[in-house]
C-alpha cells in the first residue's frame, strides 16, 4: 500500500491529506484536523511522525480510526491520486499530558476565599457540565471563574465571571498553558472578603488558585506503549520476567497452563530493544505477538 501525503485548506481547517492508492477505481482519503497536530509538525506536506496507516480494506481503516482517531474524518473517492512512499501503520502522538483526578484546594488572600477546582475532561460539553455543577454547589459565592483547554490547545474558553476583564479567566488559561496540560477544565470560587485586591493582585490570586488546582489533581504525562503477548514455557519464563523488569515493561496479566502466557506493555521507544532481547536470549523460539497500543502513565 502506498500513501502520499498533500496539504488542504478547506473552510479555514488546514491540515495533512493522507491519499492511499487502494486500485485504480478507487482510493481512500483520510483528513487528519489540527485537532490532532501539535504546533512542531510542518502543515506544508512533510512527513509526520504518526501520520501513516497500512490498509488492508476500508472496514478496517474505519475500524482503526474509530478506536484511535476519532477527529478523523474518512472519505472515498472513486478515483486514484497520487502514490508515494509505503508506511507501516498509524503511531500515536508522542506524549500526552492531562490531570489524573479531580481536585478542589483553597487558599486565603486578604480575608478572600479563593478555591480552586481542576478535573480532567474529554469534551466541551464535559467541561460546561463541570463550570455549571460547581457553580450550583457554590451559587452563593462572589464568583466562580473558569478556563478550560482541549485537544493540545485548538479549544480555549474562559471567564471573569464579574471580575475586572483579564484579571481572572486570561490568567487561569495561561496557567494551564503554560503547566503543559491538556483536556482539562479548571474553575476558580471566590469569596469576597471585603479588600480589594487590585487588579495585579486578582491576577495573581486567580493565577495561584489555578496552579495549586492543577497540582491537586496531579499532573501526568502518557505516553504510548506498545501492547504484546508472550507465550512461553515454564524454564523461559523466570528469564523473561527479568527482562520484562529491566526495560520497565508493565505487566497486564499472566496466564498459566500447559505453558505460560505473559501480557505486556512496554514504551514504544524502548519495543525494539526489548524485542531483539527476547529473541537473543530465547534462541528466537519464544516471539512477541503485538496486540495494540495505548497510552499509559506509568
Amino acid at each position: 500500500m502506498y500513501i502520499a501525503l498533500t496539504p488542504f485548506v478547506r473552510k479555514n481547517r488546514t491540515g495533512i491529506a493522507i491519499i492511499s492508492a487502494m486500485s485504480v477505481r478507487f482510493s481512500i482519503c483520510i483528513f487528519i484536523h489540527r485537532h490532532w497536530l501539535s504546533e512542531d509538525i510542518f502543515l506544508l506536506g512533510f512527513i509526520i511522525p504518526y501520520a501513516g496507516i497500512y490498509v488492508n480494506s476500508i472496514s478496517f481503516v474505519k475500524k482503526l480510526l474509530t478506536k484511535f482517531y476519532p477527529y478523523i474524518i474518512i472519505r472515498v473517492s472513486k478515483r486514484v491520486i497520487l502514490c508515494a512512499e509505503e508506511v507501516c501503520m498509524a503511531q500515536l502522538p508522542e506524549r500526552y499530558t492531562t490531570v489524573r483526578s479531580e481536585a478542589h484546594v483553597e487558599f486565603e488572600e486578604k480575608r478572600s476565599l479563593f478555591i480552586g477546582h481542576a478535573k480532567h475532561v474529554d469534551s466541551e460539553e464535559e467541561a460546561l457540565d463541570f463550570i455549571k455543577q460547581l457553580k450550583r454547589e457554590y451559587s452563593d459565592a462572589t464568583h466562580n471563574c473558569f478556563a478550560y483547554l482541549l485537544k493540545g490547545g485548538i479549544v480555549a474558553r474562559y471567564s471573569d465571571d464579574g471580575e475586572p476583564q483579564g484579571t481572572a479567566g486570561v490568567p487561569m488559561l495561561e496557567t494551564i498553558r503554560k503547566s503543559g496540560v491538556s483536556d482539562v477544565c479548571v474553575v476558580v470560587t471566590r469569596y469576597f472578603g471585603g479588600i480589594l485586591l487590585g487588579a495585579g493582585g486578582l491576577v495573581r490570586a486567580y493565577s495561584h488558585s489555578a496552579s495549586i488546582a492543577l497540582d491537586g489533581a496531579e499532573v501526568v504525562t502518557y505516553e504510548p506503549y506498545a501492547v504484546y503477548e508472550l507465550r512461553c514455557g515454564y524454564s523461559e519464563y523466570q528469564k523473561y520476567s527479568n527482562i520484562l523488569g529491566s526495560y520497565g515493561a508493565v505487566i497486564d496479566g499472566t496466564e498459566f497452563g500447559a505453558d505460560v502466557l505473559v501480557k505486556f506493555a512496554v514504551k514504544r521507544e524502548k519495543a525494539d530493544q526489548l524485542l531483539a532481547k527476547i529473541s537473543e536470549v530465547g534462541f528466537g523460539r519464544d516471539v512477541p505477538v503485538p496486540a495494540g497500543e495505548r497510552f499509559d502513565c506509568r
